[in-house]
């Protein structure tokens, strides 16, 4: 049997709501007559009507938040951790990318390390998480984790020590802290309107950090328990599934560390009907597991990676969008396997690109800025680390970033274009067309030599690098035939054509 605990200490919502509407209608008035926006001598002079009992309050305009609306949703997202807000190292790399995600996690320990009520909450490190969906107006993904130790034996999995309905209650008082409703808000009320329930919940039992991995019928009670909850606290509320790992799995890998069958059981379980958003990680140093050719002709592997994902929605009925809440590459040469700057940045541009094609919602670069190299050696960040320089160095896959969130973000993507378009099932080439038309084109196996022809319909395209710089003009007739395309060619590298007519 569930048990909540006392609240008796404070009123039911709604009776709380209608007395701070009284009181703020009281304030409102006062304000008004003493700061004379309506004279205190007109007031006096209307005469009631009988018949009327509606109470007339001036109207003040006034400010109480520093972002009105949030940034409009692209593909395109970051992470960083703990505090995300304007005074912060890395706030200015976060804004100057263009992302209008970001994912940062957040701990439910933080907020109650010990089991107490709600009102007693420590919102602390929450609020300083959350801030830059405030002070950069970012679609922020709350990704919850980190449970405290009289709750669950690990930090990451099951629930084990405390009923689910002490999970419910932290979960919904912190959609009702950022929902922006002007109750119960966060200072500043931030807007938080995306929750994801643990990272990689499909870890198996490691002896470090176990995970939900063996327990995906656990999973899908927890969800069922929770859901609602989150529901009733805002109906804007977007509850994500984990991102699940759905590689390196265990008893197919050397050091596999997930389970395969995670995410198919928690869907049996029924835990299809408590979450809106499907959620997987991607990386491409899994990449051979999906793409169906051992020279990456088909790919880097995220494309039929969310296909994979998808089918196993659609087997049990379910539609659901699609995002990446990590995906990435490193940059540095001392970690296998051994990478570059250069290397990363075109990675950078498969990723996105991929994320297009296979109609994933929003794809979250892991991450911003190199994570501390005495922790966690592999350089995945767009940016260096302040250790190195402040502000952080930018980095060769920051630039690309930029060039697509500010060129590529506000077209609207046409296709992929099919083998008959290219001519070859070693390039990939995307349409973009809005205000303008763009493709995007390289050729498989990534940083390949390999050179492929093929033509465009236009009478003039700008050829440009990654970088959006210009390398040359293309026009119909230079390759000694005029008929209405252009003929380009590409290899690995990526590059832009810009049709200009």
């Amino acid at each position: 049997m569930m048990f909540h605990k006392n609240k008796h200490s404070n009123p039911p919502p709604e009776i709380a709501r209608r007395r701070w509407l009284r009181t703020s209608s009281l304030v409102a008035m006062i304000l008004a007559l003493s700061v004379g926006i309506i004279p205190a001598s007109t007031v006096q002079a209307q005469e009631p009507d009988p018949q009327d009992t509606s109470l007339y309050l001036p109207l003040i305009n006034y400010q109480t938040k520093d972002c009105l609306s949030l940034k409009t949703p692209t593909k395109f997202g970051v992470q960083t951790y703990g505090n995300t807000g304007k005074n912060t190292e890395y706030f200015q790399s976060m804004t100057d990318s263009g992302a209008t995600w970001l994912r940062v996690e957040t701990t439910w320990g933080a907020a109650e390390p010990q089991n107490v009520a709600a009102a007693q909450f420590n919102w602390t490190v929450t609020d300083n998480a959350m801030r830059a969906a405030g002070d950069g107006c970012m679609n922020v993904i709350f990704t919850h984790d980190g449970n405290p130790a009289w709750a669950a034996t690990s930090p990451s999995g099951p629930v084990d020590k405390a009923p689910l309905s002490e999970l419910a209650e932290y979960l919904a008082a912190a959609v009702e802290r950022y929902d922006g409703d002007g109750f119960q808000d966060a200072p500043g009320a931030p807007e938080v309107h995306y929750f994801e329930l643990y990272n990689e919940p499909d870890r198996g039992t490691l002896p470090n950090a176990p995970g939900w991995g063996d327990h995906a019928v656990d999973y899908a009670a927890m969800l069922e328990a929770v859901y609602p909850a989150m529901k009733a606290a805002s109906p804007k509320v977007k509850v994500l599934l984990g991102g699940i790992a759905y590689d390196n799995f265990i008893g197919e890998e050397p050091e596999g560390g997930f389970v395969k069958s995670f995410l198919p059981d928690v869907l049996d379980a029924g835990g299809g009907n408590y979450f809106d958003m499907m959620n997987f990680h991607y990386y491409p140093l899994f990449a051979g597991r999906w793409t169906s050719s051992s020279d990456g002709s088909k790919g880097i592997g995220l494309f039929e990676k969310t296909q994979a994902v998808r089918a196993v929605l659609q087997q049990r009925g379910l539609s659901k969008p699609i995002v990446v809440t990590e995906g990435g590459w490193h940059s540095n040469a001392d970690q296998p396997p051994a990478s570059s700057e250069a290397e990363q940045a075109v990675y950078a541009f498969h990723i996105f690109m991929q994320s297009y094609a296979a109609a994933i919602d929003f794809t979250i670069w892991w991450t911003l800025y190199d994570i501390d190299y005495n922790f966690y050696p592999f350089r995945n960040g767009l940016v260096g680390n302040t250790s190195e320089s402040n502000p952080p160095r930018r980095k060769q896959s920051f630039n690309v970033y930029q060039v697509m969130t500010s060129q590529v973000a506000p077209l609207n993507f046409i296709q992929k274009l099919p083998d008959a378009a290219t001519g070859s099932n070693l390039v990939e080439a995307y349409h973009f067309a809005g205000d303008r038309t763009v493709y995007a084109v390289w050729v498989n196996p990534t940083l390949t030599s390999t050179t492929k022809t093929f033509s465009i319909p236009a009478s003039q395209v700008t050829e440009r690098d990654m970088f959006w710089g210009v390398v040359k003009k293309i026009s119909d007739g230079d390759d000694g035939r005029t008929d209405g395309r252009v003929r380009i060619t590409v290899s690995g590298a990526p590059k832009y054509f810009e049709v200009n007519g």
